[in-house]
């Protein structure tokens, strides 16, 4: 089916959960999506890994996805000061194809973090050209 998929245009996504204890599981999770036909992989968080991290280190090793990125992250505890580099590490680490699914200016800590070549669309923070740096202000 997800090749049928793929064939009309129609891009799908596996979210591996929550339920990752080291990248070893993470890896399997990657390895089974990837064999499976699946374009992007998806990491929550809850307890266990941070997604973002993880994404960083497994994310080379997996060429044929087009897209990695976390789909639950909580903000409570994240300063932008540690999020936005996190999240161009990630990026680059990936070679471009990291999303974040942060709201792209969150508030919530009377903070906002802009990173240049990361655009803005609905909830979620889409990768564009190079970001090199990152830009916080104080709201």
């Amino acid at each position: 089916m997800v090749g049928v998929m793929t064939a009309l245009g129609v891009s799908w996504g596996y979210g591996v959960g929550t339920s990752q204890g080291n990248l070893d599981e993470l890896r399997d999770q990657a390895r089974w999506a990837e064999g499976a036909g699946f374009d992007s992989l998806w990491v929550s968080q809850i307890f266990g890994l941070d997604p973002i991290v993880a994404l960083a280190a497994i994310g080379s090793e997996f060429p044929a996805f087009t897209e990695l990125g976390t789909s639950v992250v909580p903000l409570t505890g994240r300063h932008p000061m540690s999020l936005a580099p996190a999240a161009l590490t990630a990026q680059a680490a990936t070679g471009g194809r990291f999303t974040d699914s942060h709201p792209p200016y969150s508030s919530s800590l009377g903070w906002s973090v802009r990173c240049p070549g990361f655009e803005p669309s609905g909830s979620t923070i889409h990768k564009s050209s190079s970001p090199s740096a990152m830009e916080v202000n104080k709201i």
